[in-house]
């Protein structure tokens, strides 16, 4: 059985924006999820970090 973390990372761009995300969220968490280059990911700095919970990306807002 594939675990929670593991499944929010391989929702795809499509599932994304079907969840209600905008399309400038989607690049963003594409972005900000591990790649071969950055296997543990980068932050997401964001004014809205809420927005963003569930996608398996840390974001971050810049005053916290």
């Amino acid at each position: 059985m594939i675990s929670r973390s593991a499944w929010q990372v391989t929702v795809t761009a499509t599932e994304l924006l079907r969840f209600g995300h905008s399309w400038a969220a989607v690049h963003a968490i594409h972005a900000a999820r591990p790649s071969p280059a950055h296997p543990t990911g980068r932050c997401l700095l964001t004014l809205t970090p809420k927005a963003y919970a569930g996608t398996g990306v840390q974001a971050v807002h810049p005053g916290r």
